[in-house]
């Protein structure tokens, strides 16, 4: 008789425990929902938000080093123009110039820059009547079809700044070149760089120390680069957009994406890659 009086009670106390755990479990997912769900939720956007941003402003500071890097090549480039402009526009100027004349304007132009090599002088035909550096056998050389005289001879402007190139000398080089009509004679003064002196002025720059820095030109050639990556005239595998002057880009190299800042050169057809 009396486990028959205890049964109804175990049944009653079995039901009792599986609705308190019943409420326990469905007052744990409450709570669960209620309190932890947004807490996940606001974890994971604000890791989205945060890496978000933090690539924006990565993407931001890579423009406007590649902004500052062209900003002051123009300058540097404008510079040299001028060392030129200042030469064959003085009043001094001998035509054509003598030897000895020749080699005091290489030395004025290499106090204001390293970077120069040499300096020629052309008459209307294209040859090359006088120079000074190291490479004395381009005296009395005719230019007449090289695509800068060309170019500067039958173009709007009076000065040229050139690609990177080869030329006679089968050595990179780029060319700077200013011309005038001076007693009804077209002449022409021509200067060339050294691009691997130009790359170190480049390298010496705020802020060349945090990234790669490589210039090309628009048809993609590299025009100054870093040994590593590779050589003047080499195809890069990065070619920026001609528009807008100014902006990032994703490219694919091999297996992986890669984000790149780039700005055009207003004084000559090149860009900076950051």
């Amino acid at each position: 008789m009396e486990n028959s009086k205890n049964t109804p009670s175990r049944a009653g106390q079995i039901h009792r425990d599986k609705y308190y755990r019943e409420l326990l479990s469905r007052n744990l997912i409450r709570l669960v929902l209620t309190y932890l769900a947004p807490l996940v939720l606001l974890t994971i956007y604000f890791h989205f938000q945060y890496r978000a941003n933090y690539n924006a402003s990565r993407l931001n500071h890579l423009k406007s080093i590649a902004e500052y890097q062209a900003n002051t090549l123009d300058l540097f480039l404008h510079e040299r123009v001028v060392n030129l402009a200042n030469l064959i526009d003085d009043p001094r100027l001998e035509l054509p110039p003598s030897n000895k004349a020749m080699q005091a304007y290489l030395e004025k132009l290499q106090k204001n820059s390293d970077t120069f090599v040499d300096v020629g002088f052309f008459d209307s035909t294209g040859v090359q009547t006088s120079y000074a550096g190291p490479l004395p056998f381009l005296e009395q050389r005719d230019y007449s079809k090289e695509s800068w005289f060309v170019s500067l001879k039958k173009g709007n402007d009076d000065y040229i700044i050139t690609d990177i190139y080869l030329g006679f000398r089968q050595k990179p080089h780029f060319t700077i070149g200013v011309s005038r009509i001076i007693n009804g004679q077209y002449v022409v003064l021509r200067a060339t760089l050294d691009p691997e002196k130009f790359y170190n002025y480049i390298a010496s720059q705020e802020g060349s120390n945090e990234v790669n820095i490589s210039i090309v030109n628009r048809e993609g050639f590299y025009q100054l680069v870093t040994p590593h990556r590779g050589s003047p005239l080499q195809s890069s595998a990065i070619i920026p957009p001609d528009t807008p002057r100014l902006g990032t880009e994703e490219v694919n190299l091999g297996s992986s994406n890669v984000d790149y800042a780039y700005a055009w050169l207003r004084s000559a057809n090149w860009a900076v890659i950051i």
